[in-house]
């Protein structure tokens, strides 16, 4: 699934995800980096999104440039998917 967040394009592999909410990126010299996203889901797919079966989500966050053309900025895995209802 692709979603937008200002000037970037975020590929994940959850279905069922309406928006992204929020995103927090931590780096550190001689670490990975580190995402933290808030999204926003369709009520009746998150059982499906928490409990997973396949293991972790792929994610790949690129930003896009004012002249048209993307880079590719975050590659990875989930290590942690949780969720509440508000």
């Amino acid at each position: 699934m692709r979603l937008s967040y200002h000037n970037m394009e975020i590929d994940i592999s959850l279905n069922g995800l309406l928006e992204v909410e929020a995103l927090e990126w931590h780096e550190a010299l001689n670490q990975h980096g580190m995402i933290k996203i808030r999204f926003l889901a369709e009520e009746e797919r998150i059982e499906d999104i928490l409990f997973r079966l396949e293991g972790a989500a792929e994610i790949t966050i690129s930003e896009k440039s004012a002249d048209g053309t993307s880079r590719r900025t975050f590659c990875g895995r989930s290590s942690n998917i949780w969720g509440r209802k508000e």
